[in-house]
């Protein structure tokens, strides 16, 4: 009956935890008026539309080392994200995201997990064409930019770039997608 019982509570801790994970609400503390007097975007688009292929799940597989992005929509301005990279099977990075339409602007903010809302960056959308969409906080050293572009309907390639210890650096991930 004693183990019956941790049985159920270990799958209800289970269940929780992906809920969790991979729910909807992504913290988002600040109005949109706070947003909108930050906002310096160039690239002007008519909503998340455009992105709309960018939802679903993405994997990365290179050696000992998966990462996966999981992408859902919220609402037709709100795209909720959650990205996390696993060596062997220890989870090495994972980070919160929301991709926002605040008035003309597309506004992409990161929460890694061990940080603080207030401790979130954003990135605008400065370049939309072609299917590659490049965000950019031009007050970051790494990464300062960071980009999706659309290859097809199964695959992705995402890169980030930005200066560190004084080199440009970039890192480029090829997802295929999973669902």
């Amino acid at each position: 009956m004693k183990s019956r019982f941790l049985l159920l509570l270990v799958l209800l801790l289970m269940v929780s935890c992906k809920d969790n994970i991979l729910s909807d609400k992504i913290d988002t503390e600040g109005s949109i008026e706070e947003y909108q007097s930050e906002s310096q975007s160039v690239a002007k688009t008519e909503g998340l539309a455009d992105l709309n292929w960018l939802l679903g799940i993405w994997e990365n597989k290179e050696d000992d080392m998966l990462s996966r992005d999981l992408w859902r929509k919220k609402d037709g301005n709100t795209f909720n994200g959650f990205s996390f990279r696993l060596y062997k099977k220890d989870t090495v990075f994972a980070e919160k995201m929301l991709l926002q339409k605040i008035h003309n602007d597309i506004r992409l903010t990161v929460i890694s997990i061990d940080q603080t809302p207030e401790e979130r960056v954003s990135y605008n959308l400065v370049s939309s064409k072609k299917k590659e969409f490049i965000f950019e906080n031009k007050s970051r050293e790494f990464p300062k930019r960071i980009a999706y572009k659309y290859v097809n309907d199964k695959s992705l390639h995402t890169w980030i770039e930005g200066t560190v210890l004084g080199e440009n650096e970039k890192m480029e991930y090829r997802f295929t997608r999973k669902k």
